[in-house]
């Protein structure tokens, strides 16, 4: 084990400190604490962290033996999974309605996009010779399925590669707006932090707010007051197999408390996690009663007889 004091202090120094983040306890975990180690699906093979959401008077009281946590990763990291998988839907999106504009200005049926291939599309209805609103159209068309191309040769790049980067270069915009939904927790299933340690880097981190594991409570103990190298946990997991998959320790590194996400950030943040789980639908008003609506108040009556 290594002197988790000593280390921290030397990490976090006063200097650097940034709101919402203070200094962790290396006593006992609260909710918010962020530590290094955490599990996180797809990313296995990445620096991940935890954010423990277990209720701050169960940890005080000690009254679980588990302790809840939300996965938190490096944002460079997410844009190529997550924000890769999220921008690709989009692009998809974008660019098949723009394919089912060009085909309705050429006057065909854009229901032949549900059965056929964009590049087929372009051969079977659009030929090289043509009068000259086809020809438009043909350009247009050929245009969007080199986009469509595109998209499909990122998606299928390894995260090491930067699909995120390749997507962006097809439509700037739609990987900018991802981005600023994330930062203004706007989208749907994950909460933006600007950093996770007093003195670290700004160049943000997200929350999976969807992925919620857990972590037996003598381990974040140990790992809140100790540290945990890789080799200690090896061989934890050696001797009582029970701990094994519930950290995720890259070999140079050391599974600690970084800091604690402080009110009202974490409650806020809480807020959203509850909203994707605690949400009620009702079915929609229809259109027609809406729009007669007003009509059938008696002052409308009244004036429009």
């Amino acid at each position: 084990m290594i002197n988790i004091l000593r280390l921290g202090n030397h990490r976090c120094g006063r200097s650097a400190l940034k709101e919402p983040l203070s200094f962790p306890s290396y006593t006992r975990p609260t909710q918010g604490t962020i530590f290094c180690g955490g599990i996180a699906e797809d990313y296995d093979k990445c620096k991940t962290y935890g954010l423990i959401i277990t209720a701050r008077c169960d940890v005080m009281n000690e009254k679980t033996q588990i302790y809840n946590y939300l996965p938190v990763v490096p944002l460079d990291e997410w844009i190529n999974r997550d924000g890769t998988l999220i921008l690709t839907e989009r692009l998809y999106g974008e660019i098949s309605n723009r394919m089912r504009n060009v085909l309705r200005t050429a006057d065909f049926s854009t229901s032949i996009l549900d059965s056929q291939e964009p590049d087929i599309i372009l051969k079977t209805l659009f030929p090289i010779v043509g009068d000259k609103k086809i020809l438009g159209a043909r350009k247009q068309f050929e245009g969007l399925c080199q986009k469509w191309e595109k998209i499909r040769e990122a998606e299928n790049l390894r995260a090491l590669d930067a699909p995120f980067f390749h997507l962006s270069a097809i439509e700037p915009t739609l990987s900018e707006r991802v981005v600023k939904e994330l930062a203004q927790q706007k989208l749907s299933g994950y909460y933006f932090l600007k950093s996770i340690e007093l003195d670290g880097d700004d160049a943000g981190y997200v929350v999976l707010l969807r992925e919620v594991h857990h972590i037996r409570r003598e381990i974040i103990n140990t790992l809140i007051r100790h540290g945990i190298k890789y080799s200690d946990f090896e061989e934890m997991c050696r001797t009582q197999p029970i701990h094994k998959g519930l950290l995720n320790i890259l070999r140079d590194d050391v599974a600690m408390a970084v800091s604690v996400l402080e009110s009202p950030h974490v409650e806020h943040m809480m807020q959203i996690f509850s909203n994707l789980f605690g949400r009620i639908g009702i079915p929609d008003i229809s259109p027609e009663y809406t729009q007669e609506l007003c009509q059938r108040q008696p002052s409308f009556r009244r004036f429009s007889a």
